[in-house]
């Protein structure tokens, strides 16, 4: 066993490859390889390199020129063969940026106080909202930091922005907490549905949450008393599903002036996830204290302070007039639209459907009898097997697990065998069918109309 070093650590030098070992393996300098690299590239390191340029042209090149700039310096040698020259004049440009990418940058600030790299405990609020604003979801998920749920380390907890204890209660008066929002003007609510019938409503209010339920006696009164009163001004998310709750219902909402998740979008439109416990955990909202674990009502509790810090920065941004006047009105002709739907004449799809599926049978026979055997015509592999190595087309492009046989692929094969036309038609009708005619009966609802 090697013997360890004044601070308790095992050499490494099993594992380090010396000087003198590159250069024997590689006949260059260790710095060299950088420049080997360049020419060569490295696709597990995105690096692109010199088209058609591989380790050992790039090995010998260095070799003889020393450098990536020698050689550059040297474009016109003799030496240089003419395709060879040709590859590096085109993809000059591509070289450098490789060397760069290549090359282990020196200029990051490193802290080189030992005392800033003891572990402490973690900032388990800040952590998990960086990566929530990256979109790290599989991260969170090993480090067991859930989306779903506010989780707040000690530390977060007594950071700037104070953390409010709310209380919580079920709302039995339905009028009473009208006559309250009526008062207050203003409502930030939360809702639920199930088979597009709304369940649960949470409010966030001054100092608690109210929790109103649907097989509450008052509640029919109270939804529609609540939903067209154009005097309290409306902030949830989803205005979308909520104004086609009142379409079906026969009434218009009114007073609807925030959804978050639109706010979400206005900052972010390349998120996928634009819940109110993701964007709390983006924009650095701690949530509040409340005496039961309900998701729900505290994503309503979020809302007042989600919707200041959000709205701000669209504000900020100069977005205002597209939130307030394109994207929330927008959202609820959308809801409309959704209700109405338009009508199909559901026996004209399935017929045509059936048209299709006819020749699309007539060209797998064909494809089968040209190339003398059944295949996966849907298989790229078996494709590629098919007409490059059976039928003995022209190869364009390989790919680690075949031959590609992309549209572009396919295309500049027309006119060599009947089969490539077969294959381009047999894609396009499958396309067809699956979209329009499988897909669209799918979602045809008992009215006749797709909605």
């Amino acid at each position: 066993m090697p013997e360890k070093d004044k601070l308790g650590r095992t050499p490494l030098m099993n594992y380090i490859i010396e000087q003198e070992k590159i250069i024997e393996e590689y006949g260059v300098e260790p710095k060299q390889l950088i420049d080997i690299k360049a020419l060569m590239g490295d696709s597990s390191d995105n690096i692109p390199g010199v088209a058609g340029v591989g380790q050992k042209t790039a090995t010998d090149l260095i070799q003889r020129f020393g450098s990536l700039d020698k050689l550059y310096e040297n474009i016109d040698d003799l030496e240089i063969k003419p395709a060879v020259r040709d590859k590096l004049t085109a993809d000059k440009d591509m070289a450098f940026l490789s060397r760069t990418l290549g090359t282990v940058s020196l200029d990051v600030p490193i802290d080189t106080d030992l005392v800033n790299y003891i572990p402490v405990d973690p900032d388990v609020f800040n952590v998990t909202r960086i990566m929530a604003e990256l979109e790290m979801f599989k991260l969170l998920e090993r480090f067991n930091l859930k989306t779903d749920k506010a989780t707040v380390s000690a530390k977060s907890a007594q950071a700037e922005q104070k953390q409010e204890n709310l209380a919580y209660f079920e709302e039995n008066d339905p009028i009473a907490l009208l006559e309250r929002l009526k008062s207050a003007k203003k409502a930030f609510f939360i809702t639920k549905y199930e088979n597009n019938e709304i369940t649960d409503m949470f409010f966030a209010e001054a100092k608690s949450v109210s929790h109103i339920i649907s097989l509450n006696f008052g509640f029919p009164v109270f939804i529609k008393a609540f939903l067209e009163n154009g005097e309290i001004e409306k902030f949830t998310s989803d205005l979308k599903q909520l104004s086609g709750y009142c379409e079906r219902c026969g009434f218009k909402l009114a007073g609807a002036v925030g959804d978050i998740m639109l706010s979400g979008y206005v900052l972010n439109p390349n998120s996928s996830n634009y819940e109110v416990s993701r964007l709390a955990q983006e924009y650095a909202i701690k949530p509040p204290l409340l005496s039961v674990e309900n998701q729900d009502a505290v994503d309503a509790a979020l809302l007042p302070s989600l919707f200041k810090v959000l709205n701000s920065k669209i504000e900020a941004d100069g977005q205002t007039n597209l939130l307030n006047n394109i994207e929330i009105p927008l959202s609820q002709v959308l809801a409309c639209m959704e209700n109405i739907g338009f009508a199909v004449d559901k026996k004209g799809i399935l017929d045509f459907g059936k048209v299709i599926e006819s020749r699309i049978n007539e060209i797998i026979t064909s494809v089968y009898e040209h190339v003398g055997y059944e295949f996966n015509l849907n298989s790229p592999k078996q494709l590629g097997e098919a007409i490059f190595n059976k039928l003995g087309l022209t190869t364009k492009k390989k790919t680690k697990s075949g031959f590609s046989t992309n549209v572009d692929v396919l295309e500049s094969l027309i006119g060599e065998h009947p089969v490539i036309e077969q294959i381009l038609e047999y894609r396009t009708l499958s396309k067809l069918k699956s979209t329009y005619c499988d897909g669209l009966v799918k979602v045809i609802g008992d009215d006749g109309r797709i909605h």
